[in-house]
């Protein structure tokens, strides 16, 4: 199967480029297919190929959301130990809550221990107050990781 794949390669990776918007990750979105589907025994179509990049294309960015939605709600359990070597974004995100102000970066670190509701009936702040403060924080985490990214596309 893998054979009757690659006759139409500049075709696959045409595809790839405009689901992607860009010709590298469009590249390795088709290399992805090849490996995922090598072993394929059933012929496919132009249109069947298109809806799997898309589909393998809407998982990956997916994954990354959830990863960087984890890496934000657990950052605490990073230490410095940790190697940031190949891993800019990471770092990037931690150095972006150092720099937060200290009652939103001190609100992220308490609602890893404990909850946000019993951390509102210990401090006496208002529970609309720390849900509304963390979601803000987190938003602009992720919207400050999403522009990094991009640029780095």
């Amino acid at each position: 199967m893998l054979e009757e794949l690659c006759k139409k390669d500049k075709e696959w990776r045409k595809m790839a480029r405009y689901i992607c918007n860009c010709k590298t990750k469009g590249d390795d979105l088709v290399q992805d297919f090849y490996i995922k589907f090598a072993n394929y025994t059933k012929l496919m179509n132009d249109t069947t190929v298109f809806f799997c990049l898309k589909n393998m294309f809407i998982d990956n960015y997916r994954k990354k959301k959830i990863e960087t939605i984890e890496l934000i709600d657990n950052y605490i359990t990073f230490d410095n130990d940790y190697d940031f070597d190949n891993d800019y974004f990471k770092q990037t995100i931690l150095n972006q809550i150092e720099d937060l102000p200290y009652f939103e970066r001190k609100l992220l670190k308490e609602t890893q221990i404990i909850s946000q509701r019993k951390l509102a009936l210990e401090t006496e702040i208002p529970f609309i107050i720390i849900n509304q403060n963390i979601k803000k924080t987190k938003v602009k985490l992720w919207q400050d990781l999403k522009k990094l990214k991009d640029l780095a596309t």
